[in-house]
């Protein structure tokens, strides 16, 4: 959560921006901020950079994912679930890239196993055992979820020729 002077002067920073580049009348006309007089002044690099803006205003540039200890507290619901399931994906995804391009995997699962959210939850609770707790290579106010997912799918499925994995 941001504390208000940020959200103020980031706020300040986005208007001040739009005026620049959008060639608005100053904040005490009226009619300053109509949405006819940004979207007529908008090109795409201008309308991206806006949108680079509000993501830095609202926060959403600094989302990283839930810290360990969130992981920790939340690791029952279902929305827990639904985030491992979302990088497990995404690591399909650049396994598939880096295959496309003739390049070595993340990791390489046997030819024919489902892993499931049971199978992610255990593999990144074993990492955060190893990791957090043992080692305390890591803090529990580190966002690192998707890190040890994948060290640990690394370690339980490394890509070293001896398996036939999923192409």
């Amino acid at each position: 959560m941001l504390d208000n002077r940020v959200f103020s002067r980031r706020l300040h920073i986005v208007g001040y921006i739009l005026q620049m580049y959008v060639d608005m009348p100053g904040p005490a006309s009226p009619g300053a901020f109509s949405l006819k007089t940004i979207i007529r002044g908008l090109n795409l690099k201008t309308l991206i950079f806006v949108i680079l803006l509000l993501c830095l205003l609202s926060g959403i540039g600094r989302a990283a994912g839930p810290t360990v200890g969130d992981y920790l507290k939340t690791k029952s619901y279902p929305q827990a679930d639904i985030f491992l399931l979302g990088l497990a994906e995404g690591y399909t995804w650049a396994n598939s890239a880096l295959e496309k391009n003739n390049r070595t995997p993340l990791f390489c699962t046997p030819y024919g196993l489902d892993l499931r959210e049971a199978n992610f939850k255990r593999i990144v609770d074993n990492k955060i055992e190893e990791y957090v707790i043992e080692k305390k290579t890591f803090k529990k106010t580190d966002r690192i979820i998707g890190l040890l997912l994948l060290l640990g799918l690394q370690e339980m499925f490394p890509c070293d020729g001896t398996a036939e994995y999923r192409k």
